[in-house]
């Protein structure tokens, strides 16, 4: 009997840790690898969702003076499990990102706006971020001259 009940403890500690495990909270957050850049310089943009791994794929069409291009999107999962004193804790994360190359157009102080996702029925929206976008600089380490030859074939 003892061996049946020891059983029955373990199916509902294991159903118990899978349903905590469901329970994660769900965020959306932006980030940028430099919030300065130059005219040109291409940045990573990353859209991070925590709490849920398979979200649809944002609309950035809203994005202005900024080139983008989509570097791809990627699960973020982890899993953990640590027996202590035969006490049993699971923890469970999911995630997932989408990363972007995006390469200033203008120069001066820029907002990535804010973009919205829909999940599990919820809204969640990122906060906006401010760029300082600065134009090239001319510097004398360096210089480049071309010229042209006068004869014509």
């Amino acid at each position: 009997m003892r061996n049946k009940r020891g059983k029955r403890y373990w199916i509902w500690l294991c159903l118990f840790f899978s349903i905590f495990a469901q329970a994660q909270e769900i965020s959306v957050r932006a980030v940028v690898e430099n919030d300065e850049v130059f005219v040109g310089e291409p940045f990573v943009f990353q859209i991070q969702i925590e709490g849920h791994d398979t979200p649809p794929t944002p609309d950035i069409s809203a994005l202005q003076f900024f080139q983008a291009e989509f570097a791809g999107g990627q699960k973020n999962n982890s899993e953990s499990v640590t027996i202590v004193n035969g006490r049993v804790s699971r923890v469970v994360r999911r995630g997932y990102f989408f990363s972007y190359r995006l390469t200033a157009t203008r120069p001066g102080r820029q907002t990535i706006p804010s973009f919205s996702l829909q999940l599990d029925g919820q809204k969640f929206s990122t906060k906006p971020l401010v760029m300082q976008v600065k134009a090239p600089q001319e510097t004398d380490d360096s210089k480049l001259r071309c010229s042209l030859s006068s004869e014509r074939r």
